[in-house]
């Protein structure tokens, strides 16, 4: 399983100071894999989750703008090709539009 959430505030969900209840996230990280010192390849959400689909840094794949982004979503169809489900929701915005397109629900 894949979770990707966008704009978390690490000192609002993390660490001994942190100012939100956050149950059922403690439980994947205790259970799950946490990376503690995970570094951005960029500041922008479209450049960061487009590495993490690709594996490549925004340079490399030219995923530098939302429009770039949304055609370069073709990892999702690969795993549904090979009988994966995908479920997902995100605001109804351009950004995500065409990501949603391969999902299942």
């Amino acid at each position: 399983m894949f979770i990707g959430i966008d704009s978390f505030r690490g000192d609002k969900c993390f660490g001994n100071n942190k100012s939100s209840k956050t149950p059922n996230i403690n439980k994947l990280i205790k259970n799950g894999v946490y990376f503690e010192q995970a570094i951005s390849v960029s500041d922008g959400s479209y450049t960061c989750m487009g590495a993490v689909f690709t594996s490549l840094y925004p340079f490399q794949s030219g995923i530098t703008t939302v429009s770039a982004y949304s055609k370069s979503t073709k990892i999702f169809e690969k795993f549904r090709d090979a009988g994966y489900k995908l479920y997902g929701t995100a605001p109804c915005t351009p950004f995500f539009i065409n990501l949603l397109e391969s999902f299942d629900e």
